[in-house]
């Protein structure tokens, strides 16, 4: 049983807060995502817990970035440091999705939480470049 002080984590699905989470509807999907993220994160917050926004499909990657820049961005977010961020360490793009995390988190002067996740087995030049990827990942989580 968690103590009154114990950090629970969540995780956040964003295909699973809107029906249409897919490209062709950005224009009226994204605003809603956003809110019902600022929303679950608002929530989290009060109630002491560290909502991770999940890894979608790659083909979805750019629409992950789009909802988790713009719901970190929040003044209403000011201060807080529980937001996280699930990155498909097998991914081409996982490195650069890292530094970007990591430059976001200094922008807005926040903590922003990177789990990489494998998604498959890793081919040992895929383990060698996670290796080098972890020290911007700890940039990141510290």
């Amino acid at each position: 049983m968690p103590t009154a002080t114990a950090i629970m984590e969540s995780s956040v699905k964003l295909s699973a807060l809107h029906p249409r989470y897919e490209a062709g509807q950005k224009d009226t999907m994204l605003p809603v995502i956003v809110q019902r993220v600022l929303s679950l994160a608002l929530a989290a917050r009060d109630a002491r817990n560290r909502p991770n926004i999940d890894a979608e499909e790659s083909d979805r990657l750019d629409l992950s970035w789009m909802s988790s820049s713009r719901s970190c961005r929040s003044s209403r977010l000011a201060g807080w440091k529980g937001m996280g961020v699930v990155v498909q360490a097998y991914g081409p793009r996982a490195a650069f999705v890292i530094d970007w995390l990591y430059a976001l988190a200094e922008r807005l002067d926040r903590r922003i939480m990177v789990s990489p996740r494998q998604g498959r087995l890793l081919g040992h030049r895929d383990q060698s470049a996670l290796k080098c990827w972890g020290s911007t990942a700890t940039r990141v989580h510290a």
